[in-house]
């Protein structure tokens, strides 16, 4: 999730990494206490293959890897996940300060999976997936 290789409307590229009924925590660190700007990831949906959007993402950063402050939460994906066909969405937070942006060592980024496909699929209640490809933070 973080070679640089963006994933392909293709999810059998290589470059997408696959969660059955499992949410996304990751931790990343920086090394150094750094100006953040802007972090995001790529998310991947196909219905017809029970790959479905996260129901809420969430951006946090800390100083010290132990207290993590929210960036933002980002819950627009219900609203995509009837959408069929393959598409990829990039969830992001952009943080802003009065020195334009926000200092951190540490990111996290959780992602929650919806779990089961939904009632209206064919598939109702089968292990959705979740597929993520790229966390980029500028």
């Amino acid at each position: 999730m973080l070679d640089g290789r963006l994933g392909s409307i293709n999810f059998r590229d290589g470059n997408w990494q696959g969660f059955s009924k499992k949410n996304l925590s990751v931790v990343i660190d920086l090394d150094s206490v750094q100006k953040i700007n802007e972090i995001s990831a790529n998310f991947y949906q196909y219905t017809n293959s029970w790959i479905f959007l996260p129901k809420k993402v969430r951006f946090l950063t800390s100083l010290d890897g132990e207290k993590f402050e929210e960036l933002g939460e980002n819950d627009t994906f219900k609203k995509l996940q009837r959408e069929r066909g393959k598409f990829i969405f990039s969830a992001s937070s952009i943080t802003t300060s009065t020195f334009g942006g926000s200092k951190a060592r540490y990111i996290k980024i959780e992602a929650e999976n919806i779990g089961v496909v939904p009632d209206w699929h064919e598939a109702a209640g089968s292990p959705a997936w979740m597929f993520i490809d790229e966390i980029i933070i500028k």
